[in-house]
């Protein structure tokens, strides 16, 4: 079935960041000085393992110097936000291990492409094949993005290993209980191109590690 107003996100599935330094409002790593008692996550929102935003601190563990805290304040899931009760001390590293799962941008195209690289086997003489050799399964999306953020630009160009995305099709809009069609996988080239009228066209390339549908909750 289609339909018409197609829907694509391009979303982080839940991950547990496991002791990640938190930072500073202006993005600095985040150090103790006695006196400031905000901080904040790398990535956001903060949320619980099922992937809803939370605001409950027992959900994340917060450490000083590798020391886990506990009752330590308050935290802000959708801006990732922490404040602590008392200002860690000079000097004193803050780390902190949580969840976060977050849409990162919309597709205004969207190509899926699922290749099982079968072989015919043939003899002499007869037209039809002996046999099908199945060889490897290649996923991959193309991608024209309308919209994104500095989470995707960031994990996606970022030097380190790369992180999986969940590339969905939602042939119905995007809502609970509408289908969705999931990719998830790598995003292995990107590009940018403007336009004689100045509209900023950018596409991705994602090699997908598996296909699945589903209803979105």
């Amino acid at each position: 079935m289609s339909y018409a107003g197609w829907e694509g996100a391009i979303r982080f599935p839940v991950k547990q960041v496991v002791a990640e330094r938190m930072i500073d409002v202006d993005g600095a790593d985040a150090l103790g000085n006695a006196s400031k008692t905000v901080f904040y996550t790398r990535s956001l929102p903060i949320t619980d393992n099922a992937g809803a935003v939370t605001n409950v601190i027992t959900n994340v563990i917060l450490y000083y110097d590798g020391t886990p805290q506990s009752a330590w304040g308050t935290m802000v899931g959708a801006e990732g936000k922490i404040t602590t009760t008392a200002a860690p001390g000079s000097g004193v590293v803050i780390t902190m291990t949580y969840y976060f799962a977050r849409t990162v941008g919309y597709a205004q195209g969207m190509t899926i492409k699922h290749s099982g690289n079968i072989t015919p086997v043939r003899e002499v003489g007869n037209r039809l094949p002996v046999e099908l050799k199945e060889g490897n399964i290649v996923i991959s999306v193309t991608v024209e993005r309308c919209w994104l953020n500095r989470d995707l630009l960031g994990k996606e160009w970022h030097p380190g290993a790369s992180p999986e995305f969940d590339i969905d099709l939602c042939p119905g809009g995007i809502g609970s209980g509408k289908p969705y069609m999931r990719v998830t996988g790598k995003f292995t080239s990107w590009n940018a191109t403007e336009r004689q009228d100045g509209i900023l066209v950018e596409s991705s390339e994602l090699v997908g590690r598996v296909i699945a549908v589903g209803t979105q909750a």
